[in-house]
């Protein structure tokens, strides 16, 4: 019979996942993770040996702290006796994973499952099926590439209700592999200039108060500028087409000249983002929540520093983590589309610090303006 810590253990982690399914963000974030593993088996498995394991998962978001994994074992335990056979193990299981900090960069997290393992003892004679549950700490490095590639290290005690009950505990170490929910949408290709404006036309009779002719109507106020704000309560008229502005029309504090987000930066030679940049990007998702109509281009731009062909590839990785820290934050991923310019489009000089570290940035361009029709 099945001991009563390991069913109440098996209730919670079923609660969990109801739990976490509840609170899922789109898109969730996945990956996969190779490791081997240190097996320290219990003396009822009839060996004092060590053993070895070799795990395969597949992880999955279901909100920001809390994540899925499935995962599959094969496992050797040596019993050290000369012309004998060795125990070997094969399981399944489900675990969730609670997660302190962020993927990308240093974190660690907890994890409790349970799932169904075969264990062919010496030979034919004892093979058995049983249930086991486990639970687990572990820790995540920073983002070792620009892909996000981690170091994973994790240990944990496994309860398996196989003959008198076994308890086992497990070391392993292995490299956990993000797969990245955001697409390649367009490389190296600039973003369209803005079209030339077009002078105001003098307002006809009736517009704004002036008394209109008999069956004429008062024209319909405009956006000149497509800043989202109607021309009659725009107090900066005229900013540039796809200018991030405040309420008022007016171009918002964060943003520089060149349409760059000033103090979005990243982690060095990674796409992981900086508190800083989370901080000034939760604000950018404010102002997109109340311009639901808008579309956003996100260009990544790096310096000349390094080979070309990797600064393409880090822009992009860079653009990539700026639309999936909005889209997890609730902002559709259809309305983002990213590019990615490496370093191919400077704004400043790459000779001097300074200018190196102004080329390093993201761009940020509304695509469409408001539409009062």
């Amino acid at each position: 019979m099945m001991p009563t810590n390991f069913a109440r253990a098996a209730v919670i982690a079923g609660g969990l996942l109801l739990a976490g399914a509840a609170t899922a963000q789109q898109p969730p974030q996945s990956y996969f993770s190779f490791l081997g593993s240190f097996v320290d088996p219990d003396s009822n498995r009839l060996t004092n040996e060590e053993g070895a394991a070799f795990d395969l998962l597949y992880g999955r978001e279901l909100s920001p702290w809390l994540y899925v994994e499935f995962r599959g074992t094969t496992e050797v335990h040596e019993t050290g006796r000369r012309g004998g056979s060795d125990n070997y193990r094969g399981a399944g299981s489900v675990e969730m994973q609670a997660l302190w900090g962020e993927r990308g960069i240093f974190s660690a997290f907890v994890l409790a499952g349970a799932g169904f393992a075969f264990n062919d003892l010496r030979g034919t004679a004892n093979d058995d099926g049983a249930l086991f549950g486990n639970v687990g700490i572990g820790v995540l490095s920073k983002a070792l590439t620009t892909a996000d590639l981690r170091l994973r290290f994790e240990g944990r005690a496994r309860y398996e209700d196989v003959g008198p009950g076994m308890t086992d505990f497990r070391f392993g170490l292995g490299l956990e592999i993000p797969i990245d929910p955001t697409e390649i949408v367009i490389r190296e290709v600039p973003v369209p200039a803005a079209p030339a404006s077009t002078a105001p036309q003098p307002p006809p009779p009736g517009t704004y108060g002036t008394p209109a002719p008999p069956g004429t109507y008062p024209a319909r106020p405009t956006d000149s500028d497509q800043d989202g704000v109607l021309d009659p309560l725009d107090r900066c008229p005229g900013t540039p087409r796809g200018t991030l502005t405040d309420d008022d029309g007016c171009r918002v504090a964060f943003q520089t000249e060149d349409l760059s987000l000033d103090g979005v930066t990243f982690e060095t030679a990674s796409s992981v983002l900086t508190a800083n940049a989370r901080t000034i990007l939760d604000e950018v998702v404010r102002l997109l929540r109340k311009r639901s109509a808008q579309t956003v281009t996100i260009a990544g731009h790096t310096d000349s520093v390094g080979d070309a062909e990797y600064n393409l590839g880090l822009s992009l990785a860079r653009a990539n983590s700026v639309k999936r820290f909005l889209t997890q934050r609730g902002i559709a991923a259809n309305r983002l589309k990213v590019v990615a310019f490496g370093e191919s489009q400077p704004i400043a000089s790459n000779d001097t610090a300074a200018g190196r570290e102004r080329n390093r940035r993201v761009e940020f361009r509304l695509d469409s303006g408001y539409d009062p029709k």
